[in-house]
Protein backbone atom coordinates (compact mmCIF):
# COMPACT_ATOMS: atom_id res chain seq x y z
CA UNK A 1 0.00 0.00 0.00
CA UNK A 2 1.53 3.24 -0.83
CA UNK A 3 2.00 5.84 2.21
CA UNK A 4 -0.57 8.19 0.56
CA UNK A 5 -2.90 5.65 0.72
CA UNK A 6 -2.48 4.67 3.94
CA UNK A 7 -2.56 7.92 5.26
CA UNK A 8 -5.30 9.13 3.49
CA UNK A 9 -7.53 6.49 4.49
CA UNK A 10 -6.33 6.73 7.83
CA UNK A 11 -9.77 7.19 10.10
CA UNK A 12 -7.48 10.02 12.29
CA UNK A 13 -7.05 11.94 9.14
CA UNK A 14 -10.53 11.72 7.45
CA UNK A 15 -12.14 13.28 11.61
CA UNK A 16 -9.03 15.89 11.15
CA UNK A 17 -9.55 16.86 7.41
CA UNK A 18 -13.38 16.93 7.44
CA UNK A 19 -13.52 19.23 11.00
CA UNK A 20 -11.51 21.75 8.69
CA UNK A 21 -13.40 21.69 6.15
CA UNK A 22 -16.19 22.78 8.34
CA UNK A 23 -14.15 25.37 10.00
CA UNK A 24 -13.46 26.55 6.52
CA UNK A 25 -16.76 26.67 5.11
CA UNK A 26 -18.75 27.69 8.23
CA UNK A 27 -19.67 31.39 6.75
CA UNK A 28 -19.08 32.89 10.94
CA UNK A 29 -15.79 31.24 11.08
CA UNK A 30 -13.54 30.79 8.07
CA UNK A 31 -10.55 29.71 9.45
CA UNK A 32 -8.34 30.48 6.96
CA UNK A 33 -5.61 30.79 9.49
CA UNK A 34 -5.53 26.79 10.38
CA UNK A 35 -4.90 26.27 6.76
CA UNK A 36 -1.79 28.79 6.37
CA UNK A 37 -0.98 27.41 9.64
CA UNK A 38 -0.99 23.72 8.35
CA UNK A 39 0.27 24.59 5.22
CA UNK A 40 3.26 26.49 7.12
CA UNK A 41 4.25 23.31 9.28
CA UNK A 42 7.32 21.68 7.81
CA UNK A 43 8.76 19.83 10.57
CA UNK A 44 6.77 17.34 13.30
CA UNK A 45 6.65 19.98 16.15
CA UNK A 46 5.43 22.89 14.51
CA UNK A 47 2.93 20.30 12.30
CA UNK A 48 1.74 19.15 16.08
CA UNK A 49 1.45 22.89 16.97
CA UNK A 50 -0.81 23.77 14.37
CA UNK A 51 -3.05 20.83 14.71
CA UNK A 52 -3.52 21.80 18.58
CA UNK A 53 -4.05 25.86 17.70
CA UNK A 54 -6.86 24.35 14.92
CA UNK A 55 -8.44 22.69 17.54
CA UNK A 56 -8.67 25.49 20.35
CA UNK A 57 -9.68 28.17 17.72
CA UNK A 58 -12.62 26.25 16.74
CA UNK A 59 -13.68 24.14 19.47
CA UNK A 60 -16.39 26.40 20.82
CA UNK A 61 -18.07 26.63 17.38
CA UNK A 62 -17.75 22.90 17.55
CA UNK A 63 -19.55 22.82 20.25
CA UNK A 64 -22.08 25.89 19.67
CA UNK A 65 -23.07 24.13 16.83
CA UNK A 66 -22.77 20.49 16.90
CA UNK A 67 -20.08 19.27 14.43
CA UNK A 68 -18.18 16.20 15.00
CA UNK A 69 -14.75 17.17 16.32
CA UNK A 70 -11.67 14.80 16.63
CA UNK A 71 -10.87 13.13 19.95
CA UNK A 72 -7.07 13.25 21.52
CA UNK A 73 -6.92 10.34 20.52
CA UNK A 74 -6.98 11.48 16.37
CA UNK A 75 -4.72 13.97 17.13
CA UNK A 76 -2.18 11.47 18.69
CA UNK A 77 -3.13 9.07 16.03
CA UNK A 78 -2.40 12.31 13.05
CA UNK A 79 1.07 13.37 15.11
CA UNK A 80 2.03 9.53 14.99
CA UNK A 81 1.17 9.18 11.14
CA UNK A 82 3.33 12.63 10.67
CA UNK A 83 6.21 11.13 12.71
CA UNK A 84 6.23 7.85 10.56
CA UNK A 85 5.06 8.64 7.28
CA UNK A 86 6.44 12.66 7.06
CA UNK A 87 4.68 15.43 7.96
CA UNK A 88 4.27 16.50 4.03
CA UNK A 89 2.29 13.62 3.45
CA UNK A 90 -0.18 13.64 6.24
CA UNK A 91 -0.48 17.74 5.61
CA UNK A 92 -1.85 16.68 2.35
CA UNK A 93 -4.19 14.37 2.88
CA UNK A 94 -5.95 16.84 5.32
CA UNK A 95 -5.45 19.40 3.37
CA UNK A 96 -7.27 17.80 0.60
CA UNK A 97 -9.98 16.55 2.41
CA UNK A 98 -10.96 19.84 3.53
CA UNK A 99 -10.32 21.91 0.15
CA UNK A 100 -12.44 19.09 -1.67
CA UNK A 101 -16.00 19.84 -3.54
CA UNK A 102 -18.75 18.52 -1.46
CA UNK A 103 -21.81 19.80 -3.19
CA UNK A 104 -24.76 21.33 -0.41
CA UNK A 105 -27.89 18.92 0.67
CA UNK A 106 -31.44 20.12 -0.72
CA UNK A 107 -31.80 21.04 3.08
CA UNK A 108 -28.65 23.53 3.18
CA UNK A 109 -29.40 24.91 -0.31
CA UNK A 110 -33.08 25.74 1.14
CA UNK A 111 -31.53 26.96 4.73
CA UNK A 112 -29.06 28.98 2.96
CA UNK A 113 -31.59 30.31 0.79
CA UNK A 114 -33.50 31.52 3.81
CA UNK A 115 -30.78 33.35 5.24
CA UNK A 116 -30.18 35.38 2.07
CA UNK A 117 -34.13 36.67 2.18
Amino acid sequence: MSKLLEVYSNKAVKEFGQALKKALRDEKVQDFASLIDLEGAEKQEAFADALRRFLRRNFTRAEKQGWFWPSSESLEEVIRLADTMGVPVVRAALISYALTFQPKTQKEEEKTQKEEE
